[in-house]
């Protein structure tokens, strides 16, 4: 959905004016992922974030998403605030404040510096109280990969056998709270070597803190030869823990979140493909990728480098 069409822009036009953020002037394509497009917008009465969204989102997941953004604003974090939600262009739509900054690669002082964002949005959150309600990660796992059980072939069979596993072994008391749930590099802004923008609170969630963590960990390169993962890994715990201490059950099951990370975006994948055209092959090359990524990560045990 890169470029809008012309009837596309026009409704743009007509629900910018009429919700009161101002004459269009400008739309600008950023980004896109699996199930949305990000767009920054220019109006008479400033600069917006716009994400049109592929599939519906629900009444509770706005509500909720409503609820993290105000709890996030009034306790300082510099995350995108949610200003309006509905129809726009043919398709869902949100739209957020925008934050002036760059999207940078991580290298080592970025990663120690999300590490300590993280931890503290993880203090805070420990404190976020809401009557809404989402599904937690491993069991929403759970619902998408049920409704693509019938498509699966032979090498996604392990999937549900690791579901199983982690379900079991994951201890259900560890610490959670409001976590924001899809921390990756174009989600942060930086600028002057600090995080100046949180982006994207389209996956917040009340959950274990270990899912965030576990977030980041996936998106580390197990696979390189001079083990670059390893100080990766040291520089991102660094920080967090500087922030937040934890203990060693939670520690010690790390490696559980960075595997069910993985396998949820494998199922991810393998589910938005099945709502695309009714099979699994849209993005089943890029679920193959993490498959892959999830079978080299089981070698490397990253609670070991800590404990």
């Amino acid at each position: 959905m890169h470029k809008l069409m012309s009837l596309q822009k026009e409704s743009v036009r007509r629900t910018l004016l009429s919700e009161g953020f101002g004459m269009l002037r400008k739309v600008h394509y950023l980004s896109e992922a699996y199930n949305s497009t990000t767009y920054l917008v220019k109006t008479s009465e400033g600069k917006f974030i716009l994400v049109l969204h592929d599939r519906s989102i629900n009444k509770e997941v706005r509500a909720f998403m409503q609820d993290a953004s105000n709890f996030y604003t009034q306790h300082g974090f510099p995350v995108a605030t949610l200003l309006w939600t509905g129809r726009m262009a043919g398709n869902e739509a949100v739209l957020w404040s925008y934050h002036q900054g760059k999207v940078m690669k991580w290298k080592e002082e970025e990663y120690y510096l999300i590490g300590q964002m993280m931890a503290s949005m993880h203090v805070a959150g420990s404190t976020f109280k809401t009557d809404k309600e989402r599904l937690p990660f491993l069991f929403e796992i759970k619902y998408q990969l049920l409704a693509i059980e019938h498509l699966i072939p032979s090498e996604f069979r392990v999937l549900q056998t690791r579901l199983e596993h982690l379900i079991e072994e994951i201890p259900a008391d560890l610490p959670s709270g409001l976590i924001h749930g899809d921390i990756w590099p174009k989600n942060v802004l930086f600028s002057e070597n600090k995080i100046i923008g949180i982006l994207d609170l389209y996956n917040v969630n009340t959950d274990y803190f270990a899912f965030d963590i576990g977030a980041i960990l996936k998106k580390i390169d197990y696979s390189d030869q001079d083990q670059r993962h390893k100080l990766m890994l040291d520089c991102f715990m660094r920080g967090y823990l500087s922030i937040r201490m934890m203990d060693d059950r939670e520690m010690g099951a790390l490696d559980l979140f960075v595997e069910a990370r993985l396998l949820h975006t494998i199922v991810f994948m393998l589910y938005q493909s099945y709502l695309i055209d009714g099979t699994i092959n849209v993005y089943r090359d890029m679920a193959t990728i993490n498959l892959i990524k999830l079978q080299q990560y089981r070698k490397i045990l990253v609670s070991q480098t800590f404990i």
